[in-house]
């Protein structure tokens, strides 16, 4: 079997390059200047390590980079990640685990709306599944 050695340094430039040049492009045709919105929460060094490199990228290929550094304790801002040039389209959601809490949310609301008495329907919904969640 062959094997083939990939300079992955040299690879990550040209394709970095090409980045740059696809954003110069785009922007000397009128199209708006893309770019990365980031919100650090809190002060875990990793975490501003992380993002510090993607801004840094993100300059480096010539696009927007927008920050937010918001103290530990931060709720989530509803509208604070749309302020400049239009916001992000779009968001990571926190995890998984409140993606799932937000669905179970929905199906107890529409068991309540629904008058079925199901106080809390679980992935299986103990009414039965007679009317759909919004």
């Amino acid at each position: 079997m062959n094997t083939i050695r990939i300079d992955g340094k040299a690879l990550a430039v040209r394709v970095r390059e090409r980045v740059r040049e696809d954003v110069a492009r785009r922007v000397a045709a009128g199209a708006p200047q893309p770019g990365l919105a980031t919100i650090l929460v809190g002060d875990d060094p990793a975490s501003g390590v992380y993002v510090a490199s993607k801004r840094r990228a993100v300059r480096e290929a010539g696009m927007v980079d927008q920050h937010r550094s918001l103290p530990c304790g931060s709720t989530h801002d509803r509208g604070g990640h749309r302020r400049a040039r239009g916001g992000p389209k779009r968001l990571r959601d926190p995890s998984p685990a409140a993606a799932a809490r937000r669905a179970r949310q929905r199906r107890v609301q529409a068991c309540r709306r629904e008058g079925c008495g199901a106080r809390r329907p679980t992935r299986q919904r103990s009414c039965g599944g007679r009317h759909q969640s919004p």
